[in-house]
């Protein structure tokens, strides 16, 4: 039984097929009429729904916690900016195509798609490189106190703060390093997901370990690989916290802007863009709340 309203999808494992839509308003003025097409269609498990800053201002709302993705003076560190982010969720591939032609039918009057990424579960939960992805996950009661807002207004308890960045990967260079080399780049062992004690500074693993900052900085990520079945594919980094400082501190940790010591994933794969975004909580009946963002 849930203890906060949150978006059940959040929490849910990572489905076998995925699409992340980033989307603007066409006219702010015609906001109330999505709302309630959002409110009607959304439910936070087929689809979780993110709300960003652009739309936040315009509506002249700030939601508690509710922060840009930071200027983090870092080439690697691109910012964009979208109204509306959708997380599409399914274990079938065309239950996934139905539940977009719902979502885009009930919106086209209203939104504009900017960015599409088709994304999906690879093989037990993998990176495209072929390592464990998110093996350090807070789980249970960790993971909802990692993920989510508690808050005395009940239109944003239970709401969740989720930072995107599509990574594009260089999968043909990766690839052809030496066994030990692609080990050391995430300190761990392919072959049984063993870390490595010894591994150097710039690996993954160590530039990442959500218990070694101070506060421990443990987020509930729910990325997923994406391909555009062409020559493009990489992963959507998805990380639900109660607190954006968790992730701007493992991110800065990452570019070296501490220590000079860059995370050895940059030099195969580089992140398009990032941007954050609110997440609303669901109401007792199981829908979208959105009442926060009415007038």
């Amino acid at each position: 039984m849930m203890t906060t309203p949150f978006q059940p999808g959040i929490l849910e494992e990572i489905p076998a097929a995925g699409c992340f839509l980033f989307a603007d308003l066409l006219d702010v003025q015609q906001w109330d009429k999505l709302r309630s097409a959002l409110e009607q269609l959304i439910d936070g498990h087929g689809i979780v729904l993110g709300v960003g800053s652009k739309l936040l201002k315009a509506l002249g709302k700030a939601p508690e916690g509710m922060q840009e993705f930071p200027d983090f003076q870092h080439p690697a560190a691109k910012r964009r900016d979208y109204d509306l982010w959708f997380w599409l969720r399914a274990e079938d591939p065309g239950a996934l195509h139905h539940l977009l032609r719902m979502l885009l039918n009930a919106t086209e009057e209203f939104i504009t798609v900017k960015v599409q990424y088709q994304a999906f579960r690879y093989q037990d939960g993998r990176d495209l490189s072929g390592y464990l992805d998110g093996t350090e996950n807070p789980t249970g009661a960790d993971a909802e106190a990692a993920a989510f807002v508690t808050s005395s207004d009940q239109t944003q308890n239970g709401a969740s703060l989720v930072t995107v960045q599509p990574w594009v990967h260089e999968l043909d260079y990766f690839k052809s390093l030496p066994q030990n080399e692609q080990d050391d780049t995430f300190g761990r062992r392919l072959a049984d997901n063993e870390e490595f004690e010894d591994s150097p500074a710039s690996a993954h693993v160590k530039r990442t370990a959500q218990e070694s900052f101070d506060p421990e900085s443990f987020m509930l990520r729910r990325s997923m690989p994406w391909t555009d079945h062409c020559n493009e594919a990489g992963l959507v980094f998805v990380s639900f916290v109660d607190d954006f400082a968790k992730f701007n501190r493992m991110f800065e940790r990452m570019l070296g802007l501490d220590d000079g010591i860059e995370d050895g994933l940059f030099s195969f794969s580089m992140p398009l863009f990032g941007i954050n975004f609110w997440c609303p909580p669901v109401t007792e009946n199981g829908r979208i709340n959105l009442q926060f963002l009415r007038d």
